[in-house]
């Protein structure tokens, strides 16, 4: 899968703009070591859906469905087993918007 990221351990950044082919245990190991106050990690599902995460402290992460087409994103605060399972789903091109929002979490829509 296509992925950037920031902030994540002793990795260099790579820009949304020049996402680099990762596999899904690549993926995780980059999300698991992003850092709590700054770290970020973006999934490109498709040309116009992405899936982006920040972190949000130690134990929550923040995560946004982006439409580029609108352009606007649905967002959470959720815990980091959901996200690892939004990755996992996103590996196996499941279809992760559908997956997340109809999940406990409280999502708001945002129209950028």
């Amino acid at each position: 899968m296509k992925i950037y990221y920031g902030s994540s351990g002793t990795r260099s950044d790579v820009s949304g703009d020049a996402p680099i082919e990762a596999s899904l245990e690549s993926t995780l190991d980059a999300f698991r070591e992003l850092d709590p106050d700054e770290g970020f990690l973006g999934v490109i599902l498709d040309p116009q859906f992405t899936l982006q995460f920040a972190t949000h402290g130690e134990d929550a992460i923040r995560v946004e469905l982006l439409d580029t087409s609108l352009p606007a994103f649905d967002g959470c605060i959720a815990d980091r087993q959901f996200a690892e399972s939004l990755i996992r789903a996103a590996a196996a091109g499941q279809d992760v918007f559908n997956i997340a929002r109809a999940s406990r979490y409280q999502w708001e829509h945002t129209r950028l």
